[in-house]
């Protein structure tokens, strides 16, 4: 995302040092393109009205896909999961609410809906990870909608061996470690929309202390209005 971007986008009360936006170039065109300046098309900042640092030509050339998860569930694993990884993470960390958030594709489904040539709301397809997961007939409905031969699905698979994982470092082996020892897709026997946050407040607590625990009951409750709009939106 854009620096500016994301510090107009954190709480209030949360330093963050806003970095320069990187200049992106869009090396499509022609080498041999000049604006009539002397210098070449090709070395110019690629126009960008997105929140990203992409170019805009760059994410009009793609079928946007945004996937989301239950920020109960989102926020407490990509903790887990970094702390499994050896990763120096901590609540206070000026990357924590940039990590804790789900406003970041709020605002790239914005911009296609709103700015995206030939893009308009029903051309954007927004995916809950629950559905995906543990909808029956979901994945069908998707690939009807993406022009995808579902019979080339894969739903099954053989656990990574040991000489697979032997080189790939904790950070990697901790992210994929469940995909890594399955066997297939792993279905809840509960639905997200079945979550009480109140109980998953008191789990936190239990799992990672006080501190941490109210920090991430704070940004579970700050991504709410996010998620809630995005499952609004939700192709289904």
């Amino acid at each position: 995302m854009d620096p500016n971007v994301v510090a107009r986008n954190i709480p209030a009360d949360v330093s963050r040092t806003v970095k320069p936006c990187p200049a992106v170039v869009d090396r499509s065109a022609s080498n041999s393109s000049s604006n009539g300046s002397g210098n070449s098309l090709a070395s110019l900042p690629a126009a960008r009205t997105n929140p990203t640092v992409l170019p805009d030509s760059f994410l009009e050339s793609m079928t946007p896909l945004i996937l989301f998860r239950h920020p109960a569930l989102m926020i407490p694993s990509f903790y887990r999961a970094a702390q499994k990884g050896k990763l120096d993470i901590s609540i206070f960390d000026e990357d924590w609410p940039v990590n804790a958030s789900l406003r970041w594709l709020r605002l790239v489904y914005d911009w296609y809906a709103s700015h995206a040539p030939g893009m308009n709301a029903t051309s954007i397809i927004v995916i809950d990870s629950d559905d995906l997961i543990n909808s029956p007939g979901f994945t069908p409905r998707l690939c009807a909608k993406l022009g995808i031969d579902e019979r080339k699905l894969q739903t099954s698979w053989e656990p990574a061996t040991e000489a697979f994982r032997a080189d790939k470092g904790p950070m990697v082996s901790s992210f994929r470690s469940t995909l890594w020892d399955s066997t297939g897709i792993i279905r809840s026997t509960r639905r997200d929309c079945e979550i009480d946050i109140s109980v998953e407040r008191e789990k936190l607590r239990d799992e990672f202390g006080a501190e941490v625990g109210k920090s991430m009951a704070r940004y579970i409750d700050l991504a709410m209005e996010d998620y809630l709009y995005l499952r609004e939106r939700r192709f289904h």
